[in-house]
């Protein structure tokens, strides 16, 4: 299910009367849907926005809202705050052409501006984040938009910048000019294979373990979960960002980890020791999460759920609180929680106050930083001082040489002690495999943690 909802804007305002007595001659009959007119399937939404953004006018702009999701915009798009996004899409409605406003997936919805440059792009935007704080949706809505270019997808550029602007926070408007560098750009062609991979479900599995540093024992591994190079994907993240196009990022989520489980890693892991699995955050709420459906899924692959530690990723949008409901979910069941790359640029810091996780993992940026920067040793301290009220495992990522092991060892601190992480992870330690292969017999460094 869509983290987030989507509006891809496409055409020119119709005269208000026009617009008036459109909407009093055809009542909306779902909530679900932008009003009567638009098309009530996801399916035939996507279709005629593919039609119309595949040939765009040449002066044209293509502008996608993302909808940040917190406690009160439940992913079920029938709950409480229903009435307030059916208000959104209609007064979208009544500002854009009805004929070209689409429904494009569980909370997305699609409209050309044209004639538009950046200039028309850009009040657009901000007339979308006005639309959103008439809804009481202010403060939670995020807009990119990219200009029809010859030889481009107008699409996949739009929705490369709306993924930037949502990771932003809320308000930010993004250009597509802006991240052209360094955005993930999404072909047609993404869109087939990844539509072909969550039909075919090919992963490439690896573990790579995690090892104390100070009693010699192996904690666990983490389950790395990748498209098969079947499908042709430069790597994981373009596979994820034609996947989140289509609406389809949080099954993109659930099928890594499915993948991992149908491996049977429990069946050759070593006794005691812990599976780590990926969850991004929009993803909590995922049916494959829901009852008794995780703790099946973990015994068919021969554990328990207090085996198995759900691992939040970052970047992520997500309310904390939201993200925190979503774990406590979790624990319940029985599972562990891990926060990874805490001290990487927008990861989830925030969650560390209403996230109770048995694991704390230092991204590798900041651990190198910290042998090097007092400041950055101040926050490596404050994880550690956290994981001494709360008794969460802290985990140094990033281990790739010895001197990174010695610094994972031994933190130089103000006070007497030198901070000390539990454990570490890395190609020192150990690299991924096709199976959860204890280290320590064969990788003498492994042994000597």
């Amino acid at each position: 299910m869509s983290p987030y909802l989507v509006i891809a804007l496409v055409a020119a305002a119709l005269p208000l009367g026009a617009l008036l007595g459109l909407l009093l001659r055809t009542p909306a009959r779902d909530p679900r849907a932008m009003d009567g007119t638009a098309p009530m399937s996801p399916a035939e939404g996507r279709a005629a926005l593919r039609a119309h953004a595949s040939d765009p006018p040449p002066r044209a702009a293509l502008l996608i809202a993302t909808i940040r999701p917190t406690s009160a915009v439940p992913d079920d798009v029938d709950g409480e705050f229903a009435p307030d996004i059916a208000s959104f899409a209609r007064r979208l409605t009544a500002r854009f052409s009805p004929e070209l406003t689409f429904r494009l997936g569980q909370q997305e919805f699609a409209v050309l501006i044209e004639p538009a440059g950046t200039t028309e792009a850009q009040e657009t935007a901000q007339l979308i984040l006005r639309v959103a704080g008439q809804s009481r949706m202010s403060g939670l809505v995020q807009v990119g938009f990219a200009l029809a270019t010859k030889g481009r997808d107008l699409w996949g550029d739009a929705a490369a910048a709306a993924e930037e602007a949502r990771q932003r926070g809320s308000g930010a408007v993004v250009g597509h000019d802006e991240i052209r560098e360094t955005a993930v750009t999404v072909t047609r062609e993404d869109l087939e294979r990844v539509g072909t991979l969550l039909t075919d479900r090919r992963m490439a599995i690896s573990y790579q373990p995690l090892v104390s540093l100070d009693r010699q024992r192996l904690i666990g591994f983490e389950a790395l979960s990748r498209p098969s190079s079947r499908y042709g994907f430069d790597g994981p993240a373009q596979a994820f960002a034609a996947a989140a196009r289509l609406g389809q990022a949080a099954d993109l989520d659930a099928l890594c980890r499915e993948a991992v489980l149908d491996d049977g890693p429990g069946f050759e892991m070593p006794a005691g020791t812990l599976l780590f699995l990926n969850i991004s955050p929009s993803a909590l709420h995922h049916p494959s999460l829901q009852g008794l459906t995780p703790i099946r899924a973990v015994e068919r692959a021969g554990l328990s759920p207090e085996r198995v530690v759900f691992e939040l990723t970052s970047p992520s949008t997500v309310d904390p609180q939201v993200v925190a409901e979503g774990a406590a979910a979790l624990a319940r069941k029985g599972f562990k929680i891990s926060i990874d790359d805490l001290g990487a640029p927008n990861a989830g810091v925030e969650w560390l106050g209403v996230v109770h996780a048995d694991f704390l993992k230092i991204d590798a940026s900041l651990l190198a930083k910290a042998g090097d920067e007092e400041r950055f040793r101040a926050l490596v301290r404050a994880i550690c001082v956290v994981a001494e009220h709360t008794g969460a495992t802290v985990i140094g990522e990033g281990i790739e040489s010895r001197e990174m092991l010695s610094l994972a060892r031994s933190l130089p601190g103000q006070e007497s002690r030198p901070l000390q992480l539990h454990g570490g992870q890395g190609y020192h330690l150990g690299e991924p495999k096709p199976q959860p292969v204890d280290p320590r017999r064969t990788h003498p460094v492994a042994a000597e943690a």
